[in-house]
């Protein structure tokens, strides 16, 4: 069984983040944690929010929290918190390509790329994600674009907010 909870300023999942991606938290920072038999496997950060766009962090120690509908919370969340947004947008150092396959998988396509910015050899690779592409979304959902549809799971991928606590079942 796979609970979620709301990510935000608390110590244990802080530290459980920030020792698998270590960006600093702003006072805007909160997104969506999943907990595995009481443990915290999981989480996307969201900061740096503006009216239209919202970043997006991802650490994941058990992929199979995507199986539980992890990625349709997420994204749920971040495109509808608050005020309705149009764009998730990711920044990932090109020296990290297991990252940046994840990111593609997950839909989220490369717009540009800044030489060098994370040291010599290494760019900042701006990825974003726009509401009408999320496949993730209900509003989305078509038989042929369904996040449900064969081969679109994140979790075989890696192998190569929240107001309330949920508890998902496989589906």
């Amino acid at each position: 069984m796979i609970v979620m909870k709301p990510f935000g300023p608390y110590p244990d999942q802080w530290q459980w983040f920030h020792e698998r991606d270590p960006i600093v938290m702003t006072s805007d920072t909160k997104g969506v944690a999943a907990y595995r038999d009481g443990n915290l496997v999981a989480v996307v950060a969201l900061d740096h929010w503006t009216p239209n766009s919202v970043q997006i962090h991802i650490a994941v120690d058990d992929p199979l929290v995507f199986r539980y509908r992890f990625a349709e919370e997420v994204f749920e969340y971040a495109y509808n918190a608050g005020e309705k947004r149009d764009i998730i947008i990711g920044n990932t150092p090109s020296n990290n390509p297991k990252a940046l396959k994840f990111n593609r998988h997950m839909g989220l396509t490369e717009v540009y790329r800044l030489k060098d910015v994370c040291g010599p050899g290494i760019d900042l690779v701006i990825q974003e994600m726009r509401r009408e592409n999320c496949r993730w979304l209900k509003e989305n959902a078509t038989s042929e674009s369904s996040a449900y549809r064969s081969g679109s799971d994140p979790a075989d991928c890696t192998r190569d907010g929240l107001s309330e606590e949920r508890t998902s079942h496989a589906a």
